[in-house]
């Protein structure tokens, strides 16, 4: 009977542990959603609001894999790399529409095929603080004549468990674990 409740305790400690909000996905369309630093146009941002935290921003297959510039149109590529136009995985973002908050994801690097950007966006992250009352985050591509833009970008936000969070998450396993060898213990008192 002991284990069952301390199984409960466990699995309540981990479900109260659980990050607030899930993942979140942002599409954002390469002819839509761009402009440019200078001139934001709040029109052109792909915003979502987040809550006070830490969240991590990466790329992540949504609607899109990655954004070409130049008509669709793949220059100068020798196997494949070294373009000198292409498929790119790049994005900004500006807080609160605050021109001078703007952060950025990704390179300027051109490929020669969309898969071949998406697979080379897996080493770009960036964690974001997310100020106290919450703030709007207004994703863009960097462009300043978006009608010849292809394709687009999707941005997966994540928030990161607080220390006491995770504190929390350890001691739910603990409780588990306890439980369990708890459990195996009495199985050897009776049957060994």
């Amino acid at each position: 009977m002991k284990m069952k409740y301390l199984a409960a305790a466990g699995a309540a400690a981990l479900a109260s542990a659980s990050p607030a909000s899930a993942a979140i996905i942002v599409d954002v369309d390469g002819r839509t959603n761009s402009t440019i630093d200078s001139a934001i146009n709040p029109a052109a941002l792909k915003t979502v609001t987040l809550s006070a935290g830490r969240y991590v921003f990466s790329f992540v297959e949504g609607n899109y894999t990655s954004n070409n510039r130049f008509r669709g149109s793949v220059a100068g590529c020798v196997a494949g790399t070294n373009c000198t136009r292409g498929w790119e995985t790049n994005v900004r973002w500006v807080l609160d529409g605050n021109a001078s908050a703007i952060g950025k994801l990704g390179d300027f690097t051109y490929h020669a095929t969309q898969a071949a950007a998406f697979a080379a966006s897996s080493v770009f992250s960036r964690e974001v603080l997310i100020g106290a009352g919450g703030q709007e985050v207004g994703f863009y591509i960097f462009d300043p004549n978006p009608r010849d833009n292809r394709g687009g970008v999707s941005i997966g936000i994540a928030a990161v468990p607080e220390p006491a969070t995770w504190a929390m998450m350890i001691m739910g396993f603990g409780l588990i674990g306890g439980a369990y060898r708890s459990r195996r213990t009495q199985a050897k008192l009776r049957f060994g």
